[in-house]
């Protein structure tokens, strides 16, 4: 069995960020953070864009997300996930008045993408962690660009991703006959419609409830696996 080494290396990089960013932001206006931000936010949606195109069937995509919508609204996730990031700023005593927004938006950015998933895979066979590399790369730069307007919510996103990608490494002898090529591609492109939802909140255009979409990624295997 691997151990799960790049998602730890990925959970210390987000750390890392946030403190950084948090450490450096007394250092600058609000217009530099603004502006941070926002090139944040850009990147975020043409990232989103990428995603989608991956996809190869758009009716399937298309139901995923609006009938993952509804039972996710249903559910109320976006309620009960906010719910979490305020438990957990009580349980450490956060005075941050931003922290479970950060906290939320932090987690969708570093767990909704093929990096997830094709980063622990690739660790668990073939030893190699490239990908996750590469993903700890862009996620503690990000997280210095979050912190710095959302603080140390931010660095707590580290737990789930832990949890998630850690559990896709332990979990790689199963899954690796379980994904197809197909089923990736059509997550990828759900994953990406939401991610696009992730840069329009940061751009502050319009308040997406991302979160309540989770279950259109579920959906997107299901339809995978009856190729409709």
């Amino acid at each position: 069995m691997v151990l799960p080494v790049g998602s730890i290396i990925n959970a210390a990089a987000i750390i890392v960020g946030t403190f950084v960013g948090m450490y450096f932001s007394r250092f600058f206006p609000d217009r530099i953070k603004t502006i941070v931000f926002q090139a944040l936010g850009m990147i975020t949606l043409s990232l989103g864009i990428q995603m989608f195109f991956k996809g190869v069937k758009p009716l399937p995509i298309i139901l995923s997300l609006i009938l993952g919508g509804i039972i996710g609204e249903a559910l109320s996730l976006e309620e009960r996930t906010n719910q979490l990031g305020n438990s957990l700023k009580r349980l450490i005593r956060s005075k941050d008045v931003k922290f479970t927004e950060g906290f939320v938006t932090a987690v969708m950015l570093y767990a909704i993408g093929s990096l997830v998933i094709l980063g622990p895979l690739e660790e668990a066979l073939t030893g190699q962690r490239t990908l996750l590399i590469t993903k700890s790369t862009l996620d503690g730069v990000a997280s210095i660009a979050l912190a710095s307007t959302y603080g140390i919510g931010v660095g707590f996103s580290s737990i789930p991703i832990l949890v998630i990608q850690g559990g896709v490494t332990l979990g790689a002898g199963y899954l690796q006959h379980f994904f197809s090529e197909y089923m990736l591609s059509q997550m990828i492109a759900v994953g990406g419609v939401m991610v696009m939802g992730i840069g329009l909140n940061l751009l502050e255009i319009k308040k997406i409830k991302v979160i309540s979409f989770l279950p259109a990624l579920v959906l997107s295997i299901l339809f995978s696996l009856v190729h409709f």
